[in-house]
């Protein structure tokens, strides 16, 4: 899907979302072991690194769930020429920590305690 908007509408901006680590076991996978939904997008064919792998694909961002985003990890994407925008978050302290990691988008759950005083 990426592939195809970018080849017919190449001025929006796409984003690889990426599943956290402990859903990996739940990714449905061909005979070859490769996913129907990665289109190649695949981190066993870059050294085991997402990062490397949506940066193959032509890739822009990089979306985690909160709970696969480490300083290392926002480090890497970042050297790849990566943006990082977290999906998942849903506290307060979540977007001060991801603050503090200089991401650059957020999807909030939950948006009215985000705002209450």
């Amino acid at each position: 899907m990426l592939r195809d908007l970018k080849a017919r509408r190449p001025e929006i901006v796409t984003a690889h979302l990426t599943v956290p680590a402990a859903m990996h076991d739940r990714i449905r996978r061909l005979p070859n072991g490769d996913s129907p939904w990665t289109d190649g997008c695949d981190e066993r064919h870059f050294g085991g690194s997402e990062l490397r792998a949506i940066q193959a694909h032509g890739g822009r961002e990089w979306s985690p769930h909160l709970a696969d985003v480490t300083p290392e990890r926002v480090a890497e994407a970042r050297s790849l020429g990566l943006a990082v925008g977290v999906w998942g978050v849903s506290q307060p302290a979540d977007i001060a920590a991801m603050a503090v990691l200089g991401v650059d988008a957020l999807t909030v759950s939950g948006p009215a305690w985000a705002v209450e005083g």
